[in-house]
């Protein structure tokens, strides 16, 4: 069948429209997303057991979390609620959810999710609340540590020991792990995993630690989202085998890997929908 060029450019531009009517389409369904109204935090800097009040109001019902979590991304205290638009303000007075004890000094980042009946979803993490309690590391002079991730290992390497003479280990936190439910084991299997303790040699050489994943027994077998922490505690004397007592003076964390990027709306839609038009327009053709 012959076609004239101005017949076949009329079938393009039929089908760049279906395409752009598309685009609109997916373009509406995606404007479902819920909003945050009204987001307050009446103290962003609290003493223990100075309580602060997290007040969030959502444009619309949706399911939320409001999450507390520590520098290592685990949640030391949350809230959560079905079809609600407007929670009851949320109290913090700076203790474990869990236990009840105080947290480490720090700052706490406040991680705000809302979804709807649609699906839409709106995250906020920029706020945080500061503790201060007095039992902090000290500011500056810090140990390094850097880790990767070389399947099934991690692999952690702490540097610039400015206490050679203490007690060091590494945790290694599973992905979502809470910071203080003790080590893992098999009644406790959201615990964290701790390396043998160490001291460093008199010229405060680099200390590699090598975890295995595949064997350890945590319920993700790869190397992301993991949070590797390096803690110090306890005086070496002489002769001694293991540390005088718990290793728990955080010194510094490293986030192994990154949770696997979500494509943009534009980057998967666009493609999509030409795709779809240039099909639209074959069918078209082939009718005829």
């Amino acid at each position: 069948m012959k076609m004239t060029v101005n017949g076949l450019v009329s079938k393009i531009g039929s089908g760049l429209m279906i395409g752009i009517v598309l685009l609109a389409l997916v373009g509406m369904a995606s404007a479902t997303d819920p909003s945050i109204e009204i987001y307050t935090i009446s103290s962003t800097i609290i003493v223990p057991p100075q309580i602060t009040r997290i007040d969030v109001r959502f444009s619309e019902s949706v399911d939320y979390i409001i999450a507390i979590e520590n520098s290592a991304g685990a949640v030391v205290r949350d809230w959560d609620g079905i079809k609600v638009a407007n929670p009851n303000k949320k109290k913090w007075d700076g203790t474990y959810e869990i236990n009840g004890t105080t947290v480490p000094d720090g700052i706490y980042t406040v991680n705000v999710t809302g979804e709807n009946a649609t699906g839409g979803r709106v995250t906020d993490a920029s706020r945080t609340i500061e503790v201060i309690t007095g039992n902090s590391p000290p500011e500056g002079n810090l140990e390094k540590i850097d880790a990767r991730w070389e399947s099934p290992y991690i692999i952690a390497t702490a540097t610039d020991f400015g206490h050679p003479d203490k007690w060091y280990q590494y945790r290694y936190y599973q992905p979502g792990s809470l910071p203080d439910v003790g080590p893992y084991s098999a009644t406790n299997p959201g615990g964290y995993f701790v390396s043998d303790p160490w001291v460093p040699n008199e010229d405060g050489d680099p200390y590699t630690d090598t975890f295995n994943v595949e064997t350890s027994g945590a319920h993700s077998a790869t190397g992301i989202s993991w949070r590797v922490c390096l803690y110090k505690d306890g005086v070496f004397k002489e002769g001694d085998s293991e540390p005088p007592g718990a290793v728990t003076s955080p010194r510094g964390c490293k986030t192994v890997g990154d949770d696997p990027s979500i494509p943009e709306f534009a980057t998967i839609a666009i493609p999509v929908v030409a795709i779809l038009g240039l099909v639209a327009f074959y069918r078209r053709k082939q009718k005829k």
